[in-house]
């Protein structure tokens, strides 16, 4: 069961996403429950006791932006999870967008084949949440799915991993643990410090923010590469 929400303050804009998401949905044979919001302090109310896996959300709404409500959602709620889809007519909102992270972009008028594309790379980007990492810790084989991991940190002949709810210390290097989990949306942003970038609740070019609050450091070195591991992982999930 995938859980959809809509908000627009356009009826019919959200009747005619619904629409296009539930034959989709029969088509490819999965299980889909919809929910709608004509304004973003519904939205809010409703995602601080409910789990949301995948938000269509227009820009353009009186009273709380579309923006404001996906840095709500990011900054206030902690929500790194959810996958917004922005909706607007109009095309540029790159910087504002910069803190947000959206998953997708759609531009009114859109078509059905747009709409569908969106659910698909949804789709893909939760099964790719249901992989595990594993390691070892005095022979006890723990696992861990990537999407509750935030970042390693190599501390000499060990590393440490950092998770929504413990932290853990095994043995491995660095470049084992980053080479088994790039392909995953990890990125080497330092010479001590993988990041999952799902986890990155702002940056800049000389650090980072975690979702965990924790702030680590950019190393020039890393810079470009980093940007361009940011960069590829946002083409690829969009």
């Amino acid at each position: 069961m995938i859980n959809i929400a809509i908000c627009d303050d356009d009826i019919k804009a959200i009747k005619e996403i619904e629409n296009i998401l539930s034959e989709y949905a029969t088509l490819i044979n999965i299980k889909i429950l919809i929910h709608f919001f004509l304004n973003g302090k519904d939205l809010i109310s409703f995602l601080e006791n409910n789990y949301i896996d995948l938000l269509y959300l227009d820009i353009q709404m009186k009273n709380l932006t579309g923006i404001e409500v996906g840095k709500k959602i990011r900054q206030e709620l902690y929500n790194d999870e959810i996958q917004i889809v922005y909706i607007s007519a109009i095309k540029d909102y790159a910087m504002d967008l910069f803190q947000v992270r959206p998953n997708n972009f759609l531009i009114k008028p859109f078509s059905k084949e747009e709409v569908e594309e969106t659910l698909s790379t949804a789709i893909r980007l939760i099964n790719d949440k249901e992989k595990t990492f594993t390691f070892n810790i005095k022979g006890t084989e723990i696992k861990k799915r990537i999407s509750e991991i935030i970042y390693f940190e190599s501390m000499r002949h060990k590393m440490k991993v950092v998770t929504k709810d413990k932290d853990f210390e095994f043995y491995s290097s660095i470049f084992d643990v980053y080479y088994e989990l790039a392909d995953y949306g990890f990125a080497l942003c330092h010479a001590s410090y993988i990041v999952n970038i799902e986890h990155i609740a702002e940056y800049n070019k000389d650090k980072i923010k975690m979702s965990n609050g924790c702030f680590i450091k950019i190393s020039r070195s890393k810079r470009n590469e980093f940007m361009e591991q940011i960069a590829k992982f946002d083409m690829n999930r969009g």
